[in-house]
């Protein structure tokens, strides 16, 4: 049985020959994550779902546009933060989310997939999520939407700037702010650590946690880690930040992520006009 690569590449082929069954297969494997993603750029559930419905509308009529060179998945993430990108640079203005109302339920169900301990547990839980994605939410457009692809979704640097249509400096010049202000109002007693006392940079300190330490500095850095306790702390409550914030990610229900497989299914079918 072929996996990764290659069995996407052998569905996308099924699909181009005509299969509208292969088709279906892949907006079921992949509309949850999708429908995750959009709605993290969008903040707005009906946004959300209309970005990954046309996506796949997109998708179906472009049979010739998955090449083969990546994952499915991944090109079809691509596709996804690029239609959910454009739906916000269409607005006509700019709103913000309350802080105390991001995210909230959709049809009595929650964006959060919350463990199943005891109530306490759960809504402790609950509420540090919620008040991390708040803070997220609470950050300037630009800022939030580098956090969320560089953080959240994981994607390199290079590969944001290059969808955001910047340059990667910009992008990392946006990330270090945004995770200056998420310290600030998720840790306030790092409050005043921007400027260590001691000599070391919160930039460098941040580039070498995502790997993208120039050379020159690598040995500088290290040396200072090991030397300097403050920095070493910072280091690592940092680290618990940018963590927290990857956990606490808004993420599709399974309620909701079906009854937007089944609309989009329906959608297509009804098209009449695939491969």
């Amino acid at each position: 049985m072929e996996t990764g690569l290659a069995a996407d590449i052998l569905l996308w082929d099924r699909w181009k020959q005509g299969d509208m069954l292969a088709f279906e297969e892949i907006v079921k494997t992949h509309t949850a994550r999708l429908l995750a993603v959009a709605t993290r750029l969008t903040r707005d559930a009906n946004e959300s779902e209309d970005v990954v419905q046309e996506t796949f509308l997109a998708v179906w009529r472009s049979p010739s546009g998955f090449d083969g060179r990546s994952l499915l998945s991944t090109w079809l993430h691509r596709v996804t933060v690029n239609a959910a990108l454009a739906r916000l640079r269409r607005r006509s203005r700019r709103w913000e989310v309350p802080m105390d109302q991001a995210f909230p339920p959709i049809g009595g169900e929650s964006h959060l997939d919350i463990p199943d301990h005891s109530e306490a547990l759960a809504a402790e839980q609950a509420g540090l999520r919620e008040e991390v994605w708040a803070a997220v939410n609470g950050l300037q457009e630009e800022q939030r939407v580098v956090v969320v692809l560089r953080d959240v979704e994981e994607m390199p640097s290079k590969e944001v700037a290059s969808t955001l249509g910047i340059s990667d400096a910009t992008v990392r010049q946006r990330l270090h702010r945004a995770r200056q202000i998420l310290a600030d109002r998720l840790r306030p007693e790092l409050r005043t650590s921007v400027a260590l006392t001691c000599g070391g940079r919160l930039d460098l300190l941040m580039d070498h946690l995502d790997g993208t330490l120039e050379a020159a500095w690598f040995d500088p850095v290290q040396q200072h880690l090991a030397d300097c306790m403050t920095c070493t702390h910072l280091a690592e409550d940092v680290q618990g930040i940018l963590t927290s914030i990857r956990a606490s990610a808004p993420t599709a229900s399974v309620v909701r992520a079906q009854a937007l497989v089944n609309l989009i299914i329906k959608t297509l079918r009804a098209t009449g006009d695939g491969a």
